[in-house]
């Protein structure tokens, strides 16, 4: 039986289900542990003769491997430094996608190299290794966060965001019931943290519903994108831009998109549950925007996930002074 797998570093071998079976194969290269990244039972040593790891995940893209990343290091690092002559095998189902993306963490950490020459170095050795578009994202950020993980990133707050977006959505209510829903709500609303900390400040601006003077909003709660290039600009449609650090003064000023606000949060957990609306005054309920879970895109070209819209007919634009504001959900990187 051919064995499956192939060596993509020194004594690490990233492989499929079948290599992971092939006994006479293991004993062969005296591969003693095995990394198992999969969402499935696995077959039980009967002399417990190798050592193993079971990542429980689904090859999606709601999937979080950033998580899992420093227990799968360690479990490789402790294999090798145990002895000379031990072997690891990763695997999953195909040997593809997520153990493929774990092998490659693996190769940036050790060796400090980019997720582009990572990737690279890891088809070389492997030519079906083609991580989930949002494996490969993940990659990205494990190298903007300098090969740790780093729960207090602003670029891994979003990369959570995103994730509690894209199960809320796609859960079906009829098939799966409203119990559930509910606890992804409130999940949801949990990952609503601003993805950009703010510094302390004096002055702020205050939004006002231009019907009944309610205040709406602050220029803290401004979600904030950089320009685009026109009615035709498809580009980072999903907000990938947050990733860019661009200078202030191309950041887009042509309309108002905020984060979403706890009073809104009641607009968008209605009976119907819907995607999209529009955005009521919570004093007069005169219309003041429109939201949509799934993106708006802005008159500058630009898309914002999610895109929650105000009105600059409908607001009113008021500074004020207030002392000792301060939002404190920085990145390490800030502090």
């Amino acid at each position: 039986m051919e064995f499956s797998a192939d060596l993509i570093d020194d004594r690490i071998w990233l492989g499929d289900f079948d290599a992971m079976i092939n006994i006479i194969a293991l004993d062969r290269l005296n591969i003693t542990h095995i990394l198992s990244v999969i969402n499935s039972d696995l077959p039980t040593d009967i002399n417990g003769k190798y050592t193993r790891k079971h990542i429980r995940v689904e090859d999606v893209e709601t999937t979080d491997l950033l998580i899992e990343f420093d227990a799968c290091y360690d479990f490789i690092s402790n294999a090798l430094a145990e002895n000379e002559t031990n072997n690891v095998l990763i695997h999953c189902l195909a040997g593809v996608s997520r153990s493929a993306t774990i092998a490659c963490m693996w190769l940036m950490r050790r060796y400090k190299l980019s997720a582009d020459v990572a990737l690279k170095r890891l088809t070389a050795a492997r030519p079906v290794v083609h991580p989930n578009l949002s494996f490969a994202a993940q990659l990205y950020l494990f190298e903007q966060m300098n090969h740790q993980l780093d729960v207090n990133h602003d670029l891994y707050r979003g990369f959570q965001f995103e994730r509690a977006r894209a199960i809320y959505l796609d859960y079906d209510t009829e098939m799966n019931g409203v119990d559930a829903k509910n606890t992804l709500r409130q999940q949801y609303r949990q990952a609503f943290a601003l993805p950009h900390g703010h510094a302390q400040c004096t002055v702020i601006k205050t939004y006002l519903c231009r019907q009944c003077r309610k205040e709406l909003f602050t220029n803290a709660d401004v979600s904030r994108h950089s320009k685009g290039i026109g009615l035709f600009d498809w580009f980072m449609k999903y907000g990938s831009d947050r990733c860019l650090k661009l200078p202030t003064d191309k950041e887009c000023e042509e309309t108002i998109f905020t984060h979403c606000l706890d009073w809104l949060m009641t607009q968008i957990d209605t009976p119907e549950n819907r995607h999209s609306n529009s955005i009521k005054c919570p004093s007069c309920s005169t219309t003041v925007g429109h939201y949509d879970l799934n993106g708006l895109k802005c008159s500058c070209g630009r898309w914002v996930t999610p895109g929650f819209l105000f009105d600059v007919k409908q607001i009113e634009e008021k500074e004020c002074t207030q002392l000792n504001i301060e939002i404190t959900n920085k990145s390490s990187t800030e502090t």
